[in-house]
């Protein structure tokens, strides 16, 4: 499953997405999710991701001002096309 995180974590039940999260799935923040993605974010810092692979896109982290050096390791930064390979990669999507 891919699991999109579109609204700010302080709007954004990050517990439950994170205890929905499992080593099969992947999960992409885009619009306002991308400050989850942000370095030493207190998000970050208090739970773990079991995903296989953490994505950020990078033309809304580019629209919100934030510097791709700001973005923690665990997130790749991809383009749109990046994220329309992950949609057809996951029949299954869920929008937190």
């Amino acid at each position: 499953m891919l699991h999109i995180l579109i609204n700010t974590p302080f709007r954004s039940d990050i517990k439950l997405l994170i205890n929905s999260l499992s080593k099969k799935d992947d999960l992409i923040t885009i619009q306002d999710g991308v400050i989850f993605s942000i370095i030493n974010n207190i998000f970050l810092k208090n739970f773990t991701l079991k995903t296989k692979r953490n994505y950020v896109l990078l033309n809304d982290l580019y629209i919100r001002g934030i510097n791709i050096l700001n973005v923690s390791k665990l997130f790749i930064p991809v383009d749109y096309e990046g994220f329309v390979i992950l949609t057809e990669k996951h029949p299954k999507q869920l929008f937190w």
